[in-house]
């Protein structure tokens, strides 16, 4: 997985056999890690092996480039250096923000803060209710792995994207199944797809809302329809990973059916306090959007100059 991968050195350290390490004796360091940065490909390709590839020091070095002066060297590595503190700062600045959703998550859900209406007065108390009492399930239908094909006609989401491609909310259908429409389950917009098999039994509060009217709704996705704020419920589901986790059965892959959620227990505000907490989530959500944005960006400049620079 690793093989043609670099990384420059800035403090002292020890390296396993499979590290090969190239100490400069007079050329810019960084200049020359961003050079292999971008021959990872190239190195890839002088692998040799089977189950286990690699490459030794003795091939490596039959390997040209070409190099500029020394001065040139240094102002590609500072200007390179700069894109790579940009990104460094996205990285932190999204963390950061997650972190402070995570946070703030736990705090709106356990009650520890709460909104005040427009007038400033306070909520009603949250009422305790169980998950049925507010909503019912249904489950997704077909739309196998092997179906999705770029071009076939019908929107669908599929159990495993809630785990790898989705956050809270679905705003762009990514795959598209060529199942019949008569054999498949229809999203009629504001559902709250909930995985239905998984591999860690705390991972099944991977919840997201499916705003979007006319979406297959895949096989192994249980959905709820409620009449509660469905973003609120959403969030509010992705709280729930201790209690989802105890209703799981089996193991690798572990499987969550609808029945075992229908009598857990949960307490829900007035129907206005649920849209600010909704609300003030999901700016948060659109922060960590643009900043991941911003990074995707940035990450892509950094690429196209390397592949520009050391062409």
């Amino acid at each position: 997985v690793g093989i043609g991968k670099s990384a420059i050195n800035s403090v002292k350290l020890c390296t396993s056999q499979d590290f090969i390490n190239l100490t400069l004796t007079k050329d810019n360091s960084l200049f020359i890690g961003y050079l292999f940065q971008n021959k990872e490909n190239l190195l890839i390709r002088y692998s040799q092996g089977t189950s286990i590839k690699g490459f030794t020091s003795k091939e490596l070095k039959k390997i040209k480039v070409s190099i500029p002066g020394i001065e040139e060297q240094q102002k590609i590595a500072d200007f390179l250096t700069s894109v790579d503190t940009r990104i460094e700062q996205l990285n932190k600045k999204k963390a950061l923000l997650e972190q402070y959703k995570k946070g703030m998550m736990q705090k709106l859900f356990s009650q520890a803060l709460r909104f005040k209406d427009e007038a400033g007065n306070d909520f009603p108390d949250w009422g305790k209710k169980r998950i049925k009492d507010f909503g019912y399930f249904y489950r997704g239908k077909s739309a196998p792995k092997s179906s999705i094909k770029k071009d076939a006609a019908t929107p669908c989401v599929r159990y495993g994207e809630l785990y790898t491609t989705y956050s809270e909310v679905i705003t762009d259908i990514k795959s598209r199944t060529d199942i019949d429409p008569e054999n498949l389950k229809f999203s009629e917009g504001g559902e709250v797809l909930v995985p239905g098999v998984g591999e860690d039994p705390l991972d099944f509060a991977n919840c997201s809302l499916l705003p979007i009217r006319g979406v297959a709704i895949g096989e192994m996705i249980s959905v709820f329809n409620t009449s509660e704020d469905p973003l609120f419920v959403t969030y509010y589901f992705n709280t729930m990973k201790k209690q989802f986790a105890r209703m799981v059965e089996g193991s690798n892959p572990s499987n969550l059916y609808f029945k075992c959620l229908e009598p857990i227990k949960a307490r829900i505000p007035s129907k206005k306090e649920q849209q600010k907490i909704a609300d003030f989530l999901s700016a948060i959500d659109r922060k960590i959007a643009l900043t991941d944005t911003q990074l995707t960006g940035a990450k892509a400049f950094k690429k196209g100059l390397l592949q520009r620079m050391f062409a």
